[in-house]
């Protein structure tokens, strides 16, 4: 398969999963399968699931097929931020060489993830009765596209400083940054904001620009010094009235 990744090795379920594509704001599944290499066999295992920022949970449980068998779930707890998902004492009931078990569960994909994919991470732990020990462990990793923003309009177009600017586009519900430059080439960024919806954002103008006529851009950078190209709009002109 592609986009696999495997455990670490040593412990006694070979555990691997695959890459998932995601929009953000989407909700997919992250699937795991653990098999038993080693004939060590696992009865009952606590399942640790740890989600990444810009990641969370969507149900108190993770679905399981053993052997291609009927489907099931196993009943979890959440933590207060939905990042962690526990499921203590799952019957897993994995003997014998060869034997697997699917496991899945349902994530939520922020509408602003952090920069990079995140993963979602399974450890397989003894439970608290047996010997501390990780039966196997893996992780999925989330793809999350990147969507540039398009600004097709913005109102008002003459703006006074420190006056409210509404943009209109594609894409601009993950936008940050307002980046404003004025005809002599000073720029200024200031904060931006985008609508859950996708294709409104807001700003305000910020002061030291000259007035006349400039351009502004919108960015969905982490932080102003990763605005570039990658994530950045197109820009379209405004005018800078005085008070």
């Amino acid at each position: 398969m592609s986009g696999v990744e495997a455990g670490g090795g040593g412990g006694r379920l070979d555990v691997t999963a695959e890459d998932v594509q995601a929009d953000p704001g989407s909700v997919v599944t992250a699937a795991f399968r653990a098999v038993d290499r080693r004939e060590e066999g696992v009865a009952s295992a606590d399942l640790v699931l740890t989600a990444d920022p810009g990641l969370t949970f969507e149900e108190d449980g993770v679905g399981f097929s053993r052997n291609g068998g009927r489907p099931g779930s196993f009943p979890g707890e959440r933590s207060s931020g939905n990042s962690v998902l526990t499921c203590a004492n799952a019957r897993l009931d994995v003997y014998d060489s060869g034997d697997r078990i699917e496991l899945d569960v349902t994530v939520r994909v922020g509408s602003a993830p952090s920069s990079g994919d995140p993963k979602v991470r399974l450890a397989i732990e003894s439970p608290p009765n047996c010997r501390p020990e990780t039966y196997g462990a893996a992780s999925v990793t989330i793809h999350v596209k990147h969507l540039i923003p398009h600004i097709d309009r913005i109102d008002p177009q003459d703006v006074q400083e420190g006056g409210p600017v509404t943009f209109e586009g594609k894409n601009l519900g993950l936008v940050r940054w307002a980046i404003f430059a004025d005809e002599n080439g000073r720029t200024v960024i200031t904060t931006a904001e985008g609508n859950n919806v996708g294709y409104l954002a807001k700003s305000k103008r910020p002061p030291g620009l000259a007035k006349g006529h400039g351009t502004v851009w919108l960015s969905t950078a982490d932080t102003q010094s990763e605005i570039g190209t990658g994530n950045t709009s197109n820009g379209v002109g405004i005018v800078f009235e005085d008070p």
